[in-house]
């Protein structure tokens, strides 16, 4: 069953779709692992401006998202968060807010 926690709507397979407003105008996708300070910073902040967004927990699921998200960013931490395809790692809320404008 899915994790459960302010703010999550909804399992996708191995994502999780958050919030509980309509669906996305923008593609945003949030790569994460557990226990990260700047992970939770970031959906903080995404819940806080309403954004919807897809978790991939990078640790949770298969090595093909951490491999997908190195490919991305050219990074290995975390969080990488692909807004329409732009890539921005760490948590950056000007940078977010740039990037869904």
């Amino acid at each position: 069953s899915p994790r459960i926690s302010s703010g999550w709507c909804a399992n996708i397979g191995p994502h999780y779709l958050h919030n509980k407003r309509d669906m996305p105008t923008h593609n945003v996708l949030m790569y994460t692992i557990p226990n990260c300070k700047y992970c939770a910073q970031a959906k903080e902040y995404f819940a806080e401006k309403g954004i919807v967004y897809r978790e991939i927990d990078v640790i949770a699921n298969n090595k093909e998202f951490a491999r997908e998200m190195i490919e991305k960013s050219g990074q290995k931490t975390v969080p990488v968060i692909d807004i329409d395809g732009t890539i921005i790692v760490g948590f950056k809320p000007e940078e977010y807010l740039a990037a869904l404008a």
